[in-house]
């Protein structure tokens, strides 16, 4: 757990207990009513930042799903499910997703990924994690390979040199579903 979200907890914790103890402060002075609504808004809002991921778990949509891809290069034509959803750390943010496919959008995006120029055999994964990305800045680097009979497309995109994103997409021939890992460092 980094510094910064040790002092996030920290903070999140205090404003927790500062919350109680303004509760209790204007309930001893009769002020009932104001206490629960200044006690209670703190409060409703701490515990939204400590469930921030489980939130955006729940929320993620198509739309969302179609954008994320779009930074892999990879376009969806028939409609698909979200079959799992899982989003955790703070404040890198990892999204663990898995979709089922039409057999023909798979057959599609897979043969894209063979044919595409930077296509490899690789014995390791991850590739763009071990490479060094300096300078690289609104473009959306990608690598295309094969890893242990899956194909792997992943990509690298930072916005302004703002947060690199990597997202990487994992198809399987024997299925169509597909899993993606978005992490924002």
């Amino acid at each position: 757990m980094g510094t910064g979200v040790l002092i996030g907890f920290i903070i999140i914790i205090s404003l927790l207990i500062i919350s109680v103890y303004l509760f209790n402060i204007l309930w001893k002075k009769g002020k009932t009513r104001t206490g629960i609504a200044v006690g209670g808004v703190i409060f409703i809002f701490c515990l939204y930042v400590l469930n921030i991921n489980t939130v955006d778990a729940f929320m993620h949509s198509k739309k969302d799903v179609i954008k994320d891809l779009s930074l892999v290069k990879i376009e969806i034509k028939e409609d698909f499910e979200i079959l799992e959803n899982e989003v955790i750390g703070m404040p890198e943010r990892i999204q663990k997703t898995k979709i089922n496919l039409s057999k023909s959008d798979k057959d599609r995006i897979i043969l894209e990924i063979k044919n595409s120029p930077d296509f490899f055999t690789s014995n390791e994964s991850n590739i763009l994690r071990t490479e060094a990305w300096d300078g690289k800045k609104n473009e959306i680097v990608t690598r295309n390979y094969k890893f242990n009979e899956k194909y792997i497309r992943e990509s690298y995109y930072r916005e302004n040199n703002f947060v690199p994103i990597i997202t990487i997409i994992e198809f399987n021939e024997q299925n169509e579903i597909i899993r993606y890992e978005r992490i924002e460092d």
